[in-house]
């Protein structure tokens, strides 16, 4: 019985046991089910969202094929070598060549070979120095034979297994390139046009300066003679005459320079205050003769020296102070100086010139400082004049750094103004000499020689030497100058630049080439052009006196380079010599004093100017455009330290040059840098060993 029971017992627990086991399934099969109806549900929604993602996908690729294949530019892709690997309908038609043509063919295969291996070399770049993009453009042949010019924008994409490839955007643009080629014909010609009218001017310069020097300086010497009243009343109309001519050819010349950026400021130390005082006097005496009142009104000024153009200064008050007397019948002109500041290295000074005089209208204020303008034509019916002065002397102020202004009311009078800032001059105590001075001091010692083909100057330059009792002789070109040279002893030669048989420059050159002193050879110039001074410097010549030219100019050109006892030594006791032939005014304004440093940069500059020219030389020869280009970007600024600007500008030139590829003109800038390089080597190592022998001396 008592097992029977132990055997119930443990039946019950297997049926309770098994019993819980059967809910347990139940509920997990429960369980399950509900899990598998989520699942279905679940799947179906992915089924679902699949499909919307496939066709909204299908749906991108069709709109971005849509947007590739009708671009207006040229879409391609290229493996790591450059194959093309696609490319859009719009590069099929610019290449001309079928899909199947191009697809697999390296890109390079359909490039003009003057250019393939620059392209290889680009991508190379492109793929190896891990630049994203880059723009390039080059020359292309179509299937047909005709040239392209694609300019394209490329980007570098890697893939996650670490390969490469290309993707870029191009764009045909020939007629892009055929403008900027037919531009850059067009400012060649446009070049060689404002060229020749700078030649045309430079000849009609020396063609009329010549004869009107001998007019003036025979007046001269007319009014130097006995002549009764009469006599000296038409010398002073002739004179007069002559003055008006000679102010009309400067004033033409003058405004044909500036436009033609051929200007040349000469920075120099003057007396501000005796410059203004000087002019007025002149013009009060004019003014008076008219009935008119003329008061000048000066600030105080503590250092009235300044350092500027002072020619320029002078013409731009000569001409403004000049409208005023000449516009004005009565009444009153009134020229103001004023101080605006003034610190230790520079002032500010304001020039005002004011006129009660005829005035000028609202509509023509606009236009009077155009060249050969004036308010009206019955101004000029009037007044004469060629309507330039007011065109330069605003251009004059601009280059100084200024504006000039105008106020004016028609009836009343005008009055124009400007404001300069000047560095400080240098404080001198000179005593002005007369002519009659200056030639007393000179003594027959003194030996001349003049190469001069004009008669009237001659006779002119060889009568003021007889006066003065200075030895001289005469050549009548350029060989009979180099003979004379050879056979004699001269202390000093005034050369022409213009003569038959043999020019100034030739004569120059050969008698700088023998072996004797090296005398002062100064140039008699009637041109006004930077660039006939700057040959004539090139050729050896010292200095220029230009035509026409008074007694005073001819005395003071003498004394300045014969006579030891008037030499200017403002050099010796302050400033650093930097020769003439240099851009001088750049070359103090980048060392400002500094001699060491002067010293030092000239020196570097002739220990790698040779190495730096090969190196140009060398790409030039090898046709190595990208090479040449940077080379000559690289020595630009070596020839502005030492004051070479002029091959500067011409490295300039030559980088444009090869950029547009135009051979003719890379050639012609290479030489003149060339050339430039060996006629200027010796200047510069002169000019290193005389800033040398300074520093030795004030050390």
């Amino acid at each position: 019985m008592e097992n029977l029971d132990i055997l119930k017992r443990k039946l019950e627990r297997e049926r309770l046991a098994r019993k819980q086991a059967e809910q347990i399934l139940e509920s997990k099969a429960l369980e399950l089910f509900e899990v598998n109806a989520s699942l279905q549900k679940l799947n179906v929604s992915l089924e679902d969202q699949i499909d919307q993602r496939t066709k909204a996908l299908q749906e991108s690729e069709s709109k971005y094929r849509n947007v590739i294949n009708n671009a207006s530019d040229i879409i391609y892709t290229t493996d790591s070598n450059g194959c093309f690997t696609f490319i859009n309908p719009v590069g099929i038609k610019s290449f001309g060549f079928s899909e199947e043509e191009i697809i697999g063919k390296q890109f390079a295969h359909f490039v003009l070979e003057s250019h393939q291996k620059q392209l290889l070399e680009y991508y190379i770049n492109l793929r190896d120095q891990n630049k994203k993009n880059d723009y390039y453009e080059f020359p292309i042949r179509s299937k047909d034979g005709e040239t392209h010019w694609i300019g394209q924008n490329v980007n570098r994409v890697e893939k996650p297994d670490g390969s490469i490839y290309f993707n870029a955007v191009a764009r045909d643009i020939t007629l892009r390139k055929i403008t900027e080629r037919q531009l850059e014909e067009a400012k060649e010609k446009a070049i060689r046009a404002q060229q020749a009218e700078q030649q045309f001017l430079a000849n009609m310069s020396h063609e009329i300066r010549t004869p009107l020097n001998a007019i003036i300086g025979m007046s001269h010497l007319l009014k130097d003679t006995e002549l009764d009243a009469k006599q000296s009343e038409y010398i002073d109309i002739l004179a007069d005459s002559a003055s008006l001519l000679k102010g009309l050819v400067s004033d033409i010349l003058d405004i044909s320079k500036i436009d033609a950026g051929k200007a040349e400021i000469n920075e120099e130390s003057f007396d501000l205050i005796q410059l203004i005082n000087k002019l007025s006097k002149t013009f009060a005496n004019r003014a008076n003769e008219k009935g008119l009142i003329f008061e000048t009104h000066i600030d105080p000024i503590q250092n009235t020296f300044v350092l500027s153009d002072k020619q320029w200064l002078n013409q731009i008050l000569i001409n403004l102070i000049g409208n005023a007397v000449k516009f004005t019948s009565s009444g009153k002109i009134d020229v103001v100086v004023e101080k605006i500041k003034e610190d230790e290295k520079t002032k500010t000074v304001s020039f005002t010139v004011k006129d009660t005089g005829v005035g000028i209208k609202e509509e023509d204020k606009e236009t009077i400082f155009y060249a050969f303008k004036q308010a009206t034509t019955e101004t000029r019916r009037k007044y004469g004049g060629t309507g330039l002065g007011l065109s330069i002397a605003s251009k004059l102020v601009s280059l100084l750094g200024g504006t000039l202004e105008l106020d004016s009311i028609e009836g009343k009078g005008s009055q124009f103004y400007f404001t300069l800032q000047f560095k400080h001059g240098r404080i001198e105590e000179k005593n002005a000499e007369s002519i009659q001075e200056i030639g007393q001091k000179m003594t027959n010692s003194l030996s001349v020689l003049v190469v001069e083909d004009n008669l009237m100057n001659q006779k002119y330059i060889l009568t003021l030497l007889d006066k003065w009792g200075i030895q001289h002789n005469i050549a009548n070109n350029g060989l009979e100058a180099v003979e004379a040279f050879n056979n004699g002893n001269y202390d000093l030669i005034f050369m022409d630049l213009s003569m038959p048989i043999m020019d100034g420059y030739e004569a120059t050159s050969k008698i700088r080439s023998l072996n004797k002193k090296q005398i002062p050879i100064i140039a008699l110039t009637a041109s006004t052009f930077l660039s006939k001074k700057q040959l004539a410097l090139e050729s050896g010549m010292t200095d220029f006196l230009a035509k026409p030219f008074t007694p005073e100019d001819l005395a003071r050109k003498i004394k300045k380079h014969s006579l030891p006892q008037y030499k200017d030594d403002s050099v010796q006791n302050s400033e650093l010599h930097f020769d003439t032939r240099l851009d001088v005014d750049s070359l103090n304004e980048l060392y400002n004093g500094d001699h060491k440093h002067a010293l030092d940069m000239f020196k570097t500059y002739l220990s790698l100017v040779d190495d730096e020219l090969h190196m140009l030389t060398q790409a030039i020869s090898k046709n190595n455009k990208a090479s040449a280009k940077k080379q000559a970007h690289k020595i630009k600024p070596i020839f502005t330290m030492v004051g070479l600007n002029q091959i500067t500008e011409h490295c300039e030139d030559l980088e444009r040059a090869l950029d547009t590829e135009n051979n003719e003109m890379i050639q012609k800038f290479f030489l003149l840098i060339k050339d430039a390089v060996i006629h200027t080597k010796p200047i510069i190592d002169s000019n290193t060993k005389e800033i040398e022998l300074y520093l030795n001396k004030t050390i």
